[in-house]
Parts: C-alpha cells; sequence; structure tokens
C-alpha cells in the first residue's frame, strides 16, 4: 500500500502524534504537580523543554523529548524538587548486530525523580535526589525493564561563591557502573563571569570572557558537552557545539539480566537560539553526525553481545523552553 519512504514518513507522523499527547499531558497536568510540589538542581520555576531532531541524509534516525523541572522553597531553610523527563528515539528497522541479535526499531524513555534539599547552620547543607522509569523498547512491561537511581550528598565549606559536596550516587543503568556505589568529591566556584564544577564523577564549566561571549564545558563519565556563543543575553545568540552522547537502555528480551543495549554517537552542530518575552527560548540547529555505535554489554567497554555501526550523516534539531511562571525573589533560589 505504501512505498519505503512514504512508510518512514507514517511512522514519523505517528511518533509526532505520540510525542503530541506526552506533551499535552505535561503541559496541562505536571506544572500544577510541580506548583503544589515544587526540583534538587532544576530551576527556581516551572519549565518544560522540548526537543525534537531528524536525519537529513538518510530520514533513518528521529529523537523527540520532552522534559519538565521546577523547584520551590518550602521554608527558609528546605527545598523541593520534581522533574519528568520522556523520550523516543527511532533507529529505522532491519538492523542486526554482529551476534545476529535484531535491534528494535524504537526505544524509549520515560522517568520521573524528586529531591530535597536543607540548609544547616555553620554553613552546610545536605539532600538527596531519587528517579524511577525504564528506558527500554518496552518501557514498562515489565519489572526487571525499570530503572533507578540515587544519590545523596552532603555541601560543607559554605561561602558566598563557594563550596565543596561529597556525595554518593547509584543506579542500575549508569554509564559509570550498574548497581555500584559511585563515591564523589567536588569544588564548586563562581563569580560574576564564571561558574564551576571540578570533581568526579561531574565536570562543568561555564565562561563569560567577554559580555557577548560564553564558553560552556559538561562532563558526567563518558557523556561530554561543548558549546561557544556569540550574543547578547536574552536575544538572539549565535551558537557552534560538540557533543559525545551516551545513552544505555534495558532491553526487554535481552539474553542476560545485566545487558544493556549502549548507544553512542559524536556531533557538531552550529545554531541560533532566540528569547521571545522573557519566557518562550527556541533554537535551531543543523549539524552532523558521526561515530554512531550500537552495542550490547555489561560496561562501558563490554560489546561480547555484539555491536552495529549506524550511518553518521546531516540532521536538524529544534529545541523550545518554556517558563511556566514568575522567578522567585533572588533570595530563595
Amino acid at each position: 500500500m505504501f512505498g519505503p519512504g512514504e512508510v518512514s514518513d507514517m511512522r514519523f507522523l505517528l511518533t509526532m502524534v505520540r510525542m503530541r499527547i506526552a506533551v499535552g499531558i505535561m503541559i496541562f497536568i505536571l506544572p500544577t504537580i510541580g506548583r503544589a510540589q515544587g526540583v534538587m538542581g532544576g530551576p527556581p520555576i516551572p519549565m518544560l523543554q522540548l526537543s525534537g531532531a531528524r536525519d537529513l541524509d538518510s530520514n533513518q534516525l528521529s529523537q523527540f523529548s520532552g522534559e519538565f523541572s521546577t523547584r520551590e522553597s518550602l521554608s527558609e531553610r528546605a527545598k523541593f524538587g520534581l522533574g519528568l523527563k520522556g523520550s523516543s528515539l527511532y533507529l529505522g528497522e532491519g538492523h542486526e548486530l554482529t551476534t545476529g541479535l535484531r535491534l528494535p526499531d524504537n526505544l524509549y524513555e520515560a522517568k520521573m525523580s524528586a529531591g530535597y534539599e536543607r540548609e544547616m547552620q555553620s554553613k552546610k547543607s545536605w539532600g538527596f535526589q531519587g528517579s524511577i522509569g525504564s528506558a527500554s523498547d518496552r518501557a514498562f512491561a515489565k519489572m526487571s525493564n525499570n530503572e533507578f537511581s540515587a544519590i545523596g550528598y552532603y555541601q560543607f565549606s559554605k561561602t558566598g561563591k563557594s563550596h565543596w559536596t561529597a556525595s554518593l550516587f547509584v543506579s542500575n543503568n549508569s554509564p559509570l557502573g550498574d548497581y555500584i556505589p559511585i563515591p564523589g568529591v567536588s569544588y564548586f566556584y563562581k563569580n560574576e563571569t564564571f561558574t564551576g564544577l571540578f570533581g568526579l564523577p561531574l565536570i562543568m564549566i561555564n565562561w563569560k570572557p567577554r559580555p557577548q561571549v560564553g564558553l560552556r564545558l559538561s562532563a558526567f563519565g563518558p557523556t561530554i558537552r561543548s558549546q561557544a556563543s556569540f550574543g547578547k543575553e536574552r536575544g538572539l545568540v549565535g551558537f557552534a557545539r560538540w557533543n559525545w552522547l551516551y545513552h544505555k537502555y534495558i532491553l526487554n528480551d535481552r539474553v542476560e539480566p545485566r545487558d544493556r543495549l549502549t548507544y553512542q554517537e559524536k556531533q557538531w552542530t552550529v545554531g541560533a537560539e532566540n528569547t521571545w518575552m522573557h519566557f518562550l527560548t527556541g533554537s535551531l540547529e543543523v549539524g552532523q553526525s558521526y561515530d554512531r555505535l550500537l552495542y550490547v554489554g555489561q560496561g562501558f567497554s563490554d560489546r561480547d553481545g555484539g555491536r552495529y555501526k549506524a550511518d553518521g550523516g546531516w540532521f536538524v534539531q529544534l529545541n523550545f523552553k518554556l517558563a511556566l511562571g514568575k522567578p522567585e525573589p533572588k533570595g530563595l533560589q
């Protein structure tokens, strides 16, 4: 009934419909939840982010994601946060690993996270964050497809510009290792032009050497994101990005219970971003993806379950960020 190109377009449209349904739920329901309960590490106001990308060369791969997060003050010393995320990744049909295992056409992720932080006397604080969800070709089809993560942290030696953090992280689907408690320590520093977090397993840098020039870098395990930008804040901004992305999924029909499907790629993009009316930010970027690889194993370098090298190529990506409330006074953020 349909030719190959028409079938691909039909799948693309169906994916768009599924994402629009999810986005509708997030727009009308999640802001209410966020305002009622308050997210650690999230913005001080309810924030909705949407993103969609599609290959221009082969039309084999398309990605869509939606994320909601917020953080609210429960008292002068306590804060609570909430986050929800959903995404879909279409890989295309008929791909097989070197072991003969057929790859799923689609991969999905749905996750909810929550956190709590409390200030203590003597310039110290403690908190925890946790998440639960599913990253799989058949999300929530069975309990063993679900994923979880938890982190507890203690901040000390806090000043107006810096602090130290000791943490303990564990997850059953992490780039750092599954079911293994990972201790961490980091140092945070901030001034008018520079914000930095240095430690293990996370590094983040945001530097503005000039008022209209920005440089960003973040690394968590094997995932690396970098950006150079030029333009006025809350105005038109041009940027160039280079990313090394890494995602793990728990397949429904995996051979070993602890097997994970890993998808990784490198990409560079150029684009522009603009903010309208102080609450809506949109960006369009075009770039090239390369070194796309999918493999099954039980660790970062374990590929005993087979591998598949996917085609790279040009792609286009559209992003939106919508603020769903007014910022809190600076003293409460």
